[in-house]
């Protein structure tokens, strides 16, 4: 399952897919952990009205829950690059670089 994430993502970061506007990098730690107000902004950005309903069930307490799987060593880095660069393209890596 670790490889199809990667798979799965790594098409979303293609260099050519960088500034479409229709495409939001957004890390899943992140959501979670930010609560509502990224949550909002995310709903904004959507062009939907926040709701709190719809986040009822979200917490941070997803966030390394269970330990991770292990993994081919060739398939951990792959993974580990490409977290890296979800956070790095993220609204929140964005603004740690400017």
């Amino acid at each position: 399952s670790c490889l199809r994430w990667w798979a799965r993502n790594r098409v979303l970061l293609d260099p050519a897919l960088r500034t479409e506007p229709r495409l939001r990098i957004q890390s899943y730690e992140a959501l979670v952990e930010g609560g509502r107000g990224i949550f909002d902004e995310v709903f904004r950005w959507a062009g939907l009205q926040p709701s709190a309903w719809a986040v009822r069930y979200v917490h941070a307490r997803s966030v390394k829950k269970e330990p991770a799987p292990h993994l081919d060593r060739h398939v951990e880095e792959l993974c580990e690059e490409l977290h890296a660069l979800v956070l790095d393209r993220s609204p929140a890596g964005q603004a740690q670089t400017k």
